[in-house]
């Protein structure tokens, strides 16, 4: 059954008047002075999620401060974000974090796995873990630290102290050959089958006279799309020395044995 005018007339009037008074009070309310209230947190993840849902329900801080011993998950991060951007004055501290940081490239091996180069304080202990679980643990050197892992699942964690890095596992590399350049005799012998032995395929020149050489494969295609490193055993791959030098430039790899 319909209203009758003069009561719809009424109660859009009674409407109208309420959402003033109710823009009314919050214009008000955001101008008026906030009480000073500074919160500081001494905090690992499950403190500071509590804490960050306290200081965000009203009334709400004007400053918050957080003694991290480890630097907060993303989540975390995105929220001091929030509140930094509502007005909040946010800082933080944390003396005790370590300076870590954590690279990840495949091996350029048939077996595959993965090369870990892994930066923080020297003397810190390190473990490397995956999606599966741990991987190694190491006593952290001065300078560059790689570690070669064989085989790795998802993701790979670096933990220092309290502190995680991660980084994610790359495609593994193409496959490509093995070119080796020498005499013919049983060193040649020796080392292209344990390439092989390794997964390598391999190609080869050798030297069994002044002029007379024996070849498998594709040895002369040194270039870094085709090969991944050269073995030169003794002088008589001098004859390659401009083209050995090229690929090497181009980022290829050169092992000169003799």
């Amino acid at each position: 059954m319909p209203l009758p005018p003069d009561l719809r007339r009424r109660l859009e009037l009674i409407a109208r008047a309420g959402a003033l008074a109710m823009l009314a009070w919050m214009l008000v309310r955001s101008a008026a002075p906030r009480d000073t209230a500074t919160v500081q947190e001494r905090t690992d993840s499950q403190a500071l999620s509590a804490a960050l849902a306290q200081w965000t329900r009203a009334p709400e801080p004007t400053a918050v401060h957080v003694t991290a011993a480890f630097a907060p998950a993303a989540r975390e991060r995105e929220w001091l974000r929030a509140l930094s951007h509502a007005g909040v004055r946010v800082t933080w501290s944390g003396d005790s974090i370590p300076a870590t940081a954590l690279e990840i490239a495949p091996r350029n091996d048939p077996a595959g796995g993965v090369r870990a180069y892994v930066s923080a304080p020297a003397g810190a202990r390190a473990t490397l873990s995956d999606a599966v679980g741990l991987l190694d643990t190491v006593s952290i050197a001065g300078g560059a630290n790689v570690l070669a892992l064989p085989m790795s699942a998802g993701a790979i964690d670096l933990l220092v102290r309290n502190q995680h890095s991660r980084a994610s596992a790359p495609d593994s590399m193409l496959p490509r050959q093995a070119v080796v350049l020498g005499r013919a005799g049983w060193e040649g012998k020796f080392v292209m089958a344990a390439l092989e032995e390794r997964g390598w395929k391999v190609s080869s020149r050798l030297r069994v006279g002044p002029t007379v050489f024996v070849t498998q494969g594709t040895p002369h295609a040194l270039d870094t799309a085709h090969t991944s490193v050269v073995i030169a055993l003794d002088s008589s791959a001098a004859a390659y020395a401009g083209a050995i030098a090229s690929f090497e430039r181009s980022g290829g790899g050169v092992i000169i044995a003799g």
